[in-house]
Order: C-alpha cells, then sequence, then structure tokens
C-alpha cells in the first residue's frame, strides 16, 4: 500500500512514541529541566525535545536563526512515464539547475 510521505512519516514517529499535535497553535515555549515546556491554548505540553517544522518561518519564529537561516525557493517535479525504464539511472539521474534569481547554483548529475 501506498502511503504519503508524510502520512508514512507521522506513522514511524508513532511506532517511537513521537506525539503529534497537528493544527495546535504554539503560544510559548521554554527549556524546563532536561526537557521543554509547550505552551498552548489547550495547556501546556512537557516534551524532552521539541521539532519546530515552521519551514521559511522558522527565523522569525527563532530569532537567534534568523542570520544563519536563509530561504531559497525550490521547485520539484515528479516525472512518471508508462515505460519505467526510461527514468530509472543512469537514463535520468537526479538533477538540478540553476534558476537566475531564485537560488544558488545547484550542482548537476546523471544524464539527461
Amino acid at each position: 500500500m501506498f502511503l504519503p510521505v508524510a502520512t508514512a512519516l507521522a506513522e514511524l514517529g508513532r511506532g517511537y512514541g513521537v506525539r503529534r499535535h497537528d493544527g495546535t497553535p504554539v503560544l510559548d515555549w521554554a527549556p524546563d529541566g532536561e526537557g521543554v515546556v509547550v505552551r498552548t491554548p489547550h495547556g501546556a505540553v512537557r516534551a524532552a525535545r521539541l521539532v519546530v517544522c515552521a519551514g521559511p518561518w522558522t527565523g522569525s519564529l527563532i530569532p537567534a536563526f534568523a542570520d544563519v537561516l536563509r530561504v531559497i525557493r525550490i521547485v520539484n517535479i515528479h516525472v512518471g512515464s508508462s515505460v519505467p525504464s526510461t527514468l530509472a539511472p543512469p537514463a535520468l539521474g537526479s538533477f538540478s539547475v540553476d534558476v537566475p534569481d531564485v537560488g544558488p547554483q545547484r550542482w548537476c548529475s546523471g544524464s539527461v
């Protein structure tokens, strides 16, 4: 059975004891002994670790990271074929291209 990546990662995390609080706004967090306490509209949650998944907003949420994180737009595409061997390595390896005004030069490998 095929699972979307986010669903598969959520299931894997639950297997390791991860408790997700999807859709729950975080009002504040602070170190607390050997872990962290996270304050939400539903109350406080204590945890050994906090994973911040804020994407390009991380720098505004964690000011200490603002100067070391730089948001770069990367467009991903997925290509399918009725003949899968035409897209399998080495016919079409992984590659990346540089797009002006989008980000730094990307590496390229494989053949196209």
